[in-house]
């Protein structure tokens, strides 16, 4: 909703316009929830379109437990999956920011939760973790969900490096 009033609203100010913008940017559900704004009179239609959306998409428990499920219950990660490893990273960046800014962060920084995010990723990635989390211990503190993405971030980069990021992967001789 941020990034759509920030476009929509600083690009015009007729109402007619922003609905469109509106409708014109979602897809799905999202479409087919404010679909029928586009009935109503121009800022009318807008202004309604954005109170279903929040509603029904926007309500910050909904966000977190979208994140949350998508985070803890994702497929596992694969040895030579790559693309698979950043894209967890990139959730994992994602998902701090997002329940940082609702003030939600707490559902994620948590044991548990970062236990079910481990689960997904790779035995030597789990041990690098407990190293992690000796290191922190040493400090003093907790680990937290910020240590995490870290750590995936960093594996993400190594497993995307081009000229080494294959070297843990398994090599089959050819014959």
């Amino acid at each position: 909703m941020k990034t759509i009033e920030n476009s929509v609203e600083k690009f015009t100010e007729d109402g007619d316009i922003r609905l469109q913008l509106l409708i014109q940017h979602c897809t799905g559900k999202a479409r087919e929830a404010i679909k029928s704004c586009g009935m109503l009179n121009g800022m009318q239609g807008y202004e309604k379109g954005k109170e279903f959306l929040k509603k029904r998409f926007g309500e910050k428990y909904l966000v977190s437990k979208v994140w949350i499920d998508k985070l803890s219950y994702g497929p596992p990660i694969r040895l030579n999956d790559s693309e698979a490893l950043n894209d967890l990273a990139d959730d994992l960046e994602n998902c701090e920011i997002t329940l940082k800014v609702s003030g939600r962060l707490d559902q994620v920084n948590n044991e548990d939760r970062m236990v079910e995010i481990l689960q997904r990723v790779l035995p030597y990635l789990r041990s690098r973790w407990l190293k992690t989390v000796q290191e922190i211990r040493v400090c003093g503190t907790d680990p937290t969900f910020t240590d995490l993405k870290k750590l995936i971030r960093t594996a993400a980069k190594e497993k995307n490096d081009p000229v080494f990021g294959s070297i843990l992967d398994p090599v089959f001789k050819q014959d």
